[in-house]
């Protein structure tokens, strides 16, 4: 028999929440009703990592309790906020597997995939993960070598999966 835990699949969502809002929550819960994953970790950062100004991850914390209080299968994930340092991506994806022995999928606008080259380690993370990308107006979901599509979400609330 399987371990159900080892086939856990977790959304990250990782972002500023500066504040989160209601196409966040929209989102969420469209991914939880499909079944598409088994939980959601909202991940904000503890810096921006090109430097925007912030509201305190305090503030920012409480702001997501509140939104997400009536939703199950979703909870706040402290480990950047609780880092000193830069953070990145990868290596915040690599100490989370180390911790839990489930699948990890990031979330990602279709606007952060214009600018994912400027990640650090992009082509190691598109290698060590997949991700779901939702559509935002203006930015069409761009072709990048190597990015495994979990599932793609056209428009804010309506998934397909890929």
């Amino acid at each position: 028999m399987k371990d159900k835990k080892k086939n856990k699949k977790i959304a990250l969502f990782g972002g500023s929440f500066n504040p989160i809002h209601n196409d966040h929550i929209k989102i969420i819960k469209e991914l939880l009703k499909k079944g598409l994953v088994d939980e959601v970790w909202i991940m904000p950062c503890n810096k921006h990592a090109f430097n925007k100004e912030l509201a305190s991850g305090k503030n920012r914390v409480e702001m997501i309790k509140l939104a997400i209080k009536n939703i199950k299968k979703v909870r706040v994930c402290y480990i950047e906020l609780k880092s000193t340092g830069k953070n990145y991506t990868l290596n915040t994806l690599r100490k989370l597997r180390a911790r839990y022995p489930y699948e990890f999928i990031l979330m990602v606008g279709a606007d952060i995939l214009h600018e994912i080259k400027k990640w650090h380690n992009y082509r190691k993370l598109l290698d060590e993960t997949s991700f779901i990308v939702f559509g935002r107006k203006s930015y069409p979901v761009k072709k990048i070598k190597g990015l495994k599509i979990f599932y793609l979400i056209k428009q804010k609330t309506s998934l397909q999966p890929k």
